[in-house]
């Protein structure tokens, strides 16, 4: 093996496990002070920031910080790179050598001045095109941004295509894109560089991470906060209760402005036992007189029983899609509760025809209207049945209302006469094996279930990376 010294940039500050000798080295872009919406200043350019709406592929996650400061460190190696002029080996710090370094430096040494990249840790892959005994072709995505080999030609490639971007996405997805190869057009059309750079991957991986999935920290990071054009508000008056800090949690993770209407506030709308809470439905319209006749839409969703499970931003399509010909989204529930003399009177469709008002969304102003006739001097009265009455009463109401009576949007479990899944990899509930509903609403006497046979959904419990929230 020649004696040639590696440049090595490492996306990290841990030492390289089984890297031996004394490689030329650069330290990551640290963002862990920058709060939970991040910029990244590199020089000969305006801050980088977290690209709106993004969530994960797969899973549907907001951005972590974590993936942001990874991703801004990537593009520091890239600048690393064009200024070494010379090919280099990028990191990441949880990276370890599980071959020997020969093998490592044998492809570093092989590798020309084209623009190329060469992944050092993917999968073992079988087919496609092979450059040699080591290496073959990649034209498909996901790709794992651990370690690779980068010309600077390719580092040069990727920045002039960064040159008019303010955003970044994680590492794992921008390099693909600026390759052209990510399984999504709309990153490649977005990010693709004009001289394609070509992807090329060792036969196996030469570097994994020493404690598996579950030792991700990316999964366990702080979410990047953004607005993701709605604002998703509850009423707990127990900020410390179970119910609320999971409902928080799943906020966060699936990138939701949640608002607590409850916090610092004496809890006035009966016991719950039985009929009551019309105080939640008194905080709500308080909240929105405050902003006039405003277009924002506005989730609701109860303080203690509900959990999110998909990003906010798809749930703002539907919502859309939904409300094309009306105003106001409602949940659907099997039983008729609490006056089931009313079940008549509903139009019966579906396995979830009865309004539930653990869950509802809308605009400000149709909201006002929602909540026009609600009596400000009582606040034990009974929420569902307001809406029940004000559904069946108002002369609008075919036209303003609607309910999620096929649970494509709104879930509750009390009740439900379709089959209930987990789809065990994403962490979240399917309702009759082929809708994934965005919000669950364990109400009645299942509550029990968010943390017993549901203890997974709102993406907590993943395989390969077990409980995220630990």
């Amino acid at each position: 093996m020649s004696n040639i010294k590696p440049a090595v940039f490492v996306v990290g500050r841990n030492p390289i496990e089984g890297f031996r000798g004394d490689p030329e080295r650069v330290e990551c872009v640290d963002l862990r002070e920058e709060g939970p919406s991040p910029q990244w200043r590199c020089p000969e350019r305006e801050a980088f920031t977290p690209m709106p709406g993004w969530q994960d592929p797969y899973s549907g996650r907001a951005m972590t910080v974590g993936e942001f400061g990874c991703a801004a460190s990537h593009v520091a190696a890239w600048m690393a790179c064009d200024e070494w002029d010379r090919n280099t080996i990028v990191l990441e710090q949880d990276a370890r050598l599980r071959v020997d370094v020969s093998m490592v430096m044998d492809v570093y040494q092989s590798v020309g001045r084209t623009g190329l990249v060469v992944y050092l840790s993917q999968r073992n892959y079988e087919g496609g095109v092979h450059r040699g005994h080591m290496l073959h072709e990649v034209k498909h995505h996901p790709l794992w941004t651990m370690a690779y080999v980068i010309t600077p030609e390719a580092a040069r490639d990727f920045l002039r295509s960064l040159r008019t971007h303010e955003y970044l996405i994680p590492a794992d997805d921008l390099m693909p894109a600026l390759m052209g190869i990510h399984r999504e057009q709309v990153w490649n059309r977005e990010y693709q560089t004009v001289s394609r750079v070509e992807c090329l991957s060792t036969h196996q991986r030469y570097f994994d991470n020493p404690a598996g999935s579950g030792g991700s920290t990316t999964e366990r990071a702080p979410y990047v906060e953004q607005d993701n054009g709605f604002t998703t508000l509850t009423v707990a008056t127990d900020e410390d209760n179970p119910g609320y800090q999971r409902l928080k949690r799943s906020a966060q993770r699936y990138g939701h402005n949640l608002v607590n209407l409850g916090a610092g506030v004496e809890w006035q709308g009966g016991d719950m036992d039985g009929p009551g809470g019309g105080q939640k439905m008194l905080l709500v319209r308080e909240y929105l007189e405050a902003w006039g006749e405003s277009s924002r839409p506005y989730l609701f969703v109860d303080g203690y029983d509900t959990i999110m499970q998909a990003h906010a931003s798809d749930l703002l399509k539907h919502w859309e899609q939904v409300t094309e010909t009306t105003k106001v989204l409602v949940a659907g529930e099997a039983t008729c509760w609490p006056d089931e003399g009313l079940a008549g009177r509903f139009p019966g469709f579906g396995p979830c025809p009865y309004p539930n008002s653990g869950i509802y969304m809308g605009t400000c102003h149709d909201l006002q209207i929602l909540f026009s006739h609600v009596d400000k001097s009582q606040a034990d009265f009974d929420d569902q049945l307001y809406l029940h009455q004000r559904m069946l009463t108002e002369t609008t109401a075919r036209w303003r209302y609607v309910i999620d009576h096929g649970q494509q949007v709104f879930c509750c479990l009390n009740h439900n006469p379709e089959a209930l899944t987990v789809d065990t990899g994403r962490g979240q509930l399917v309702v009759g094996g082929d809708r994934w509903p965005y919000v669950v609403h364990a109400n009645g006497p299942t509550k029990d279930r968010l943390e017993g046979d549901l203890a997974g959904i709102g993406g907590r419990i993943r395989d390969y990376y077990g409980d995220i929230e630990r």
